[in-house]
């Protein structure tokens, strides 16, 4: 039976034919000499069908990238094919409900790939091979497919990994009992009500919020149930999130006012202390629901993916990249902060023994945190280029997890 799809612009009609047709067809507003073979594409439903389309192309983001930019191939830079491209690919990788099948190119005109390494990313086999390739490392909404999964799912308790868990949370419960108590004496300290020290009260704060999510990846390991659903953990990790983020964002924003107390020391004594933490506290929140619009958005479309529900498990995918990536910014900012601030320091006359006295105590903050997660960036940079199973990779990770709740 004919059934009918929407394309962006109207609605066609997806005939079921032999396998034999291979119809032609073009892009509109492209030129009519670069025309492209559509073999066909497999539905969720799952039936295949092949279709004729004329002008128009299938309702699929990454399919339009990709003809996009395999079409502007003769009439634009490199530079912006493949920037069609990485985007088609990365569409590719986000979209879970449908799969493309390129049956290959049988035009005959195409170029070798000796004759052109850069068109072979447009080759329809290219994409076949992608396609494949996808299916073949398709990890499947309940786990299957997932080699750490298939393991561990009725393991019961990973006791090789049981120390990392212990000294994770014993590092938690100590940063709650040091950071509670610089909460309180910030509270109840009137000399210590200024910019900065609110700020590192609500850090304190805040990394001690991030810490209870150890609890809830404990809860789950000592269970011996190791996974459950994705959405369910990122339901339960959502408070640890926010103070997560709240604690990398406030590390650069105490940097920040480190440098204007040194280089603008008068402004910084008579502004308005409220207008100043509500502007501080404005981006905070606005980078926390941004990642959490990130994190959401990916736990709905693989809500049943099995996660062993640690705070980094929570973003999986590009929520993870998307944070690693900012990690990195904040942390740049923090350290070129910190080198403004000891450039000034040592060059600039009539800065207090107390301003000093601060200084050495927030940098040295600063480096143990930027210590705890540069060892865990660096271990699973170079973990992800070693040919190790993916258990192992888990199990070290806890281990390296460590120094960053010991920087908390």
């Amino acid at each position: 039976m004919p059934r009918k799809y929407r394309t962006y612009r109207h609605t066609f009609t997806l005939k079921p034919i032999s396998d034999r047709y291979v119809e032609r067809f073009s892009l509109q507003g492209l030129k009519e000499s670069a025309p492209a073979r559509l073999a066909g594409f497999w539905l969720s439903d799952p039936v295949q069908f092949f279709a004729r389309i004329s002008g128009e192309i299938p309702y699929s983001p990454f399919f339009r990238e990709w003809m996009n930019g395999c079409m502007h191939a003769s009439g634009q830079s490199s530079f912006f094919r493949k920037s069609r491209l990485m985007k088609a690919k990365r569409l590719f990788d986000a979209e879970s409900t449908t799969s493309f099948y390129i049956l290959g190119n049988r035009s005959g005109a195409q170029q070798s790939p000796e004759a052109n390494p850069e068109s072979t990313s447009c080759r329809f086999d290219t994409l076949n091979e992608i396609s494949r390739e996808r299916q073949n490392a398709h990890v499947y909404i309940d786990g299957t497919g997932n080699p750490f999964y298939e393991k561990f799912k009725d393991f019961g308790v990973i006791w090789i990994a049981s120390p990392a868990i212990v000294l994770i949370l014993s590092s938690v419960i100590i940063g709650l009992w040091g950071n509670g108590n610089i909460v309180y004496s910030t509270w109840r300290t009137k000399s210590l009500h200024g910019s900065c020290n609110y700020l590192l009260a609500i850090n304190a704060a805040s990394d001690s919020v991030h810490g209870l999510a150890q609890f809830v990846q404990a809860v789950i390991f000592f269970s011996g149930t190791n996974f459950i659903p994705l959405l369910h953990c990122v339901y339960y990790q959502t408070i640890p999130l926010i103070g997560l983020n709240f604690g990398i964002v406030l590390i650069a924003l105490i940097g920040i006012d480190r440098v204007i107390s040194i280089l603008l020391p008068s402004r910084h004594r008579t502004m308005n202390v409220t207008f100043y933490m509500i502007f501080m506290m404005g981006l905070c929140v606005i980078y926390n629901i941004v990642v959490l619009y990130f994190v959401y958005d990916y736990a709905i479309k693989n809500a049943k993916a099995p996660s062993a529900c640690s705070i980094v498990d929570a973003m999986p995918g590009f929520p993870g990249n998307f944070w690693f990536y900012m990690c990195i910014v904040y942390n740049a900012i923090t350290m070129v902060s910190y080198l403004i601030v000891w450039i000034a320091i040592h060059m600039k006359a009539g800065v207090s023994s107390s301003t000093k006295r601060v200084f050495k105590s927030l940098l040295a903050v600063t480096v143990v945190v930027f210590f705890g997660w540069t060892v865990n960036a660096i271990s699973r940079l170079v973990l992800s280029n070693l040919d190790l199973e993916v258990e192992y990779f888990w199990i070290i990770g806890m281990y390296t997890g460590v120094f960053v709740n010991f920087a908390c």
